[in-house]
């Protein structure tokens, strides 16, 4: 059901079509409580409509109960959606994948549009020290996340890795504090961090772990490849795609072989340099800019 806050920005979306002038239509991340009203009414408007998505509300997976398209109302607002959206730029592959399936899209106007760093911030601190401290970042720690996003094995992972520092960034909210408080002491749960904060978490840190169930694409592990941290992730959705050759992998929820490749991770140099390297490669900020100016460029 559509909040009375989404609503409120549905309505002021269409006064602003009625008053302002607006050359094109951005929906950035395509939730289906309110996409399809705004891309029905700037259709009635005559103007061109684009998103970029491909997380949580364009995925289902059964087995963890995870994503939005588990419900036949979501699922059909995306179809109808969708069918009128003129581009949609995709996070990943992966992303891609799951667009086509859930929607109605027309396979030659998804196109994917990988996210970005800008390596000149996100970069290794030439005078601070990496040492053994393993970081993820969660945006919202909650019942429903904290399994799928892959916490919980961190923290089981940490019981058996006494001598490692564990860092989880992310807001903790109430469902979630009675999780966090039984973590061993060797895990801090330190909230929403500063752009700064996190940034320092990132070159201090040997490893990046993202063992998530399903990733549209993973931001924050990125940043962290560029500032050198070695990626440990699971083999999942744009996971592989993004880390490619220069991370290590484990199954989603085995705690005993995370242990291992934590281990392993926190012990290999060549990852760390071959993390930035790719990131420098492949996924530069710039490059990112170019190729959305250039989609639109093509509308």
């Amino acid at each position: 059901m559509t909040s009375p806050k989404k609503l409120f920005l549905v309505v002021r979306f269409f006064f602003a079509l009625l008053t302002q002038q607006v050359d094109l239509v951005w929906v950035y991340i395509a939730v289906p409580q309110y996409t399809v009203l705004i891309v029905l009414i700037g259709k009635l408007f005559g103007k061109k409509v684009f998103t970029i998505t491909g997380g949580y509300e364009i995925t289902y997976i059964p087995g963890i109960n995870w994503g939005e398209m588990n419900s036949w109302i979501k699922r059909t607002s995306q179809r109808i959606a969708f069918s009128q959206i003129d581009l949609v730029l995709a996070y990943s592959e992966a992303s891609r994948a799951d667009i086509l399936k859930f929607t109605l899209a027309a396979p030659e106007k998804v196109k994917v549009l990988h996210f970005g760093v800008d390596t000149n911030y996100f970069k290794p601190w030439s005078s601070l020290q990496k040492r053994k401290l393993i970081i993820t970042v969660c945006a919202n720690l909650a019942a429903y996340s904290i399994e799928p996003k892959g916490v919980v094995t961190l923290v089981e992972a940490a019981r058996t890795l006494t001598d490692v520092d564990f860092v989880v960034v992310g807001a903790v909210h109430d469902d979630a504090k009675a999780f966090t408080q039984s973590a061993p002491p060797n895990v801090k749960f330190v909230g929403r961090v500063s752009d700064q904060d996190l940034l320092r978490l990132y070159q201090e840190a040997k490893v990046y772990a993202q063992l998530s169930a399903h990733e549209g694409f993973g931001i924050a592990n990125i940043e962290a490849m560029s500032c050198e941290c070695a990626s440990v992730v699971t083999p999942t959705a744009a996971l592989p795609e993004v880390v490619g050759e220069a991370g290590l992998y484990v199954p989603f929820g085995d705690v005993s072989e995370t242990v291992s490749v934590l281990k392993e991770a926190l012990q290999r140099d060549d990852l760390r340099i071959k993390a930035r390297e790719r990131i420098i490669s492949r996924f530069r900020d710039e490059t990112r800019r170019a190729q959305l100016l250039a989609e639109i460029q093509t509308m």
